[in-house]
């Protein structure tokens, strides 16, 4: 029975995953959003990638990247990568690998990727600021003004990522590559302006959930996705979320978000082999 196909190669430098184009761009010293663990560099391993309010390296036993404004863009493409295609028995050891120059310019793939990432983090306002609320106020009708806006800003354009001399210098085996000093430290367009229709399908139906938490009496002004999340689905007695909610306009538009982001995810899935972040072809 055909199940499909597989391309089976060998990695011309063992050293050349996406693990080390990632801490590449690490950022010590600009004010830090949020920090995600790099979850090794193969497929099995990508259900330990993921982005919360703080990590620490003795926790994750992994690589840990600090996320300011001058590589967000960096992490979403790093974690849409990573997630966009599903985990198979077929795929389960393939590595992800450092990438081609392709995704520098590619500003619609940047935006993308960020459109992705802001539905799929652990961001929890208990821990410390949200800066991830992709919204302004006036658009959900919050009850009061957020702690922060970076989000809406930096989708906005307004806050413009810098190359600071704290980022990680490229690794020498690396030295095909350009130096990371000319790369574009952001998105230089607004990210809301070069996302592609998909994208926009996430960012509307994101909205429309956002807005319907807002219109909660007891509604948290700096909730998160997972805050919103929680707040409806409930958690059991261990504390899990649970799978969903008896509040049926929730229900439906979680649904819609959740089918706008599979059709995101279906249209980033091509570019992860265009730009070398996985060999092979796709499905």
């Amino acid at each position: 029975e055909f199940v499909g196909k597989k391309t089976v190669s060998s990695i011309a430098q063992k050293n050349n995953v996406i693990g080390k184009w990632m801490i590449a761009h690490n950022d010590t010293k600009s004010m830090c959003i949020g920090m995600m663990n790099s979850g090794r560099n193969d497929f099995q391993h990508t259900k330990y990638n993921y982005i919360a309010n703080s990590l620490t390296a003795e926790k994750t036993h992994a690589s840990i990247l600090r996320i300011t404004a001058n590589n967000l863009h960096i992490a979403s493409i790093y974690y849409s990568v990573r997630h966009v295609i599903p985990a198979t028995w077929l795929n389960d050891r393939d590595q992800f690998l450092y990438p081609n120059d392709g995704w520098k310019t590619d500003y619609a793939f940047q935006a993308d990727c960020l459109a992705y990432t802001l539905y799929n983090n652990n961001i929890q306002s208990e821990y410390g600021v949200n800066h991830w609320i992709p919204f302004t106020e006036k658009e959900v009708g919050a009850q009061s003004l957020f702690a922060s806006h970076f989000m809406s800003d930096y989708l906005a354009g307004k806050i413009k990522g810098t190359q600071p001399s704290s980022v990680a210098a490229q690794p020498d085996l690396f030295a095909v590559d350009e130096d990371i000093a000319d790369e574009p430290s952001a998105s230089q367009v607004a990210p809301l302006a070069a996302m592609s229709p998909e994208a926009q399908a996430v960012m509307d139906a994101g909205r429309e959930l956002w807005r319907y938490y807002h219109q909660q009496p007891d509604a948290n002004a700096d909730a998160s996705y997972y805050d919103i999340r929680r707040y409806f689905q409930g958690t059991d007695a261990k504390g899990r979320m649970n799978p969903d909610s008896e509040d049926a306009e929730y229900m439906r538009l979680w649904s819609n978000l959740k089918e706008a982001l599979k059709r995101l995810a279906a249209h980033i899935e091509p570019k992860v082999y265009e730009y070398g972040f996985l060999l092979g072809i796709p499905e």
